[in-house]
């Protein structure tokens, strides 16, 4: 539903948010405050009835709030964490075939490095655009090949080209969990609810009676404020792999340039 909040800078998203939440909530109070003076009187009219609507409403919306809140940040770190994990079997890939002989080391090497190179400047910038690049494949394929065409000569490159095809699964099955990550976000149905409790929120506190235009005002906004930054918060990091807060490939670009170094 946001999608086009990950295309300007988190400040910007941020600021509209809360701007449209606090005009949202001041054009509802200047439309009610009409009704309330006229038909629940003047304060301190019926504020201790509406009081007690607005804590009864504001713990079942603020428990939908955090909920939605910690599951997004539970996911996305979720899926760092499998991206770091990709990194690091990778980075065993490369240890592994590192002390295979020549004609095969180099080849399979060389491979990795594709890999790792092709996902950060290729595969990423997709991802970041909710793209799904799985270009990725023929390369492993290519490696899977050469690597069984290699024939131990001893026990030991025997067990050890055993643990590279236990590396090498573990690294198909964290980059499957990263590309079914690329489209993981909320269901509609949640922004909905969210929003429009969101509505009904602001819509019970206008119906304070409140002899203060400005101190209701003021009230609300913050209210409204915090409504819109929550909301932002959850937009933010619903899509993992957009945005400025987003899952980045810092993990594979150390590699490029420490361990995957051809003089290494």
């Amino acid at each position: 539903m946001f999608y086009w909040i990950y295309d300007i800078p988190n400040a910007m998203v941020a600021f509209l948010f809360c701007t449209f939440s606090m005009l949202f909530a001041w054009s509802s109070v200047l439309i009610f405050r009409p009704f309330v003076r006229r038909y629940l009187g003047p304060e301190p009219g019926a504020n201790d009835l509406i009081a007690y609507f607005v804590s009864a409403f504001g713990v079942f919306y603020g428990l939908l709030l955090g909920l939605i809140a910690v599951g997004s940040y539970t996911n996305f770190c979720k899926i760092d964490d499998a991206v770091g994990g990709e990194a690091a079997t990778l980075a065993a890939l490369y240890n592994d075939v590192s002390v295979m002989p020549d004609s095969h080391r180099e080849r399979l090497q060389q491979k990795l490095r594709a890999y790792a190179d092709r996902l950060v400047y290729v595969i990423w910038p997709d991802q970041r655009k909710g793209i799904i690049n799985q270009t990725l494949s023929s390369t492993v394929d290519e490696f899977y090949r050469d690597l069984l065409s290699y024939e131990p000569t001893n026990k030991a490159m025997d067990n050890l080209q055993k643990e590279t095809i236990y590396h090498l699964n573990k690294l198909l099955e964290l980059r499957r969990e990263r590309i079914n990550s690329v489209m993981t976000s909320l269901h509609p149905t949640f922004y909905y609810v969210v929003v429009i409790g969101a509505v009904f929120n602001l819509w019970l506190c206008c119906m304070f009676s409140f002899e203060n235009l400005k101190l209701q005002l003021v009230l609300i906004s913050l209210l409204a404020i915090f409504i819109g930054l929550v909301i932002f918060l959850i937009a933010v990091m619903d899509n993992p792999f957009r945005g400025e807060f987003s899952v980045q490939p810092t993990a594979f670009k150390l590699l490029l340039d420490g361990l995957m170094t051809p003089e290494k």
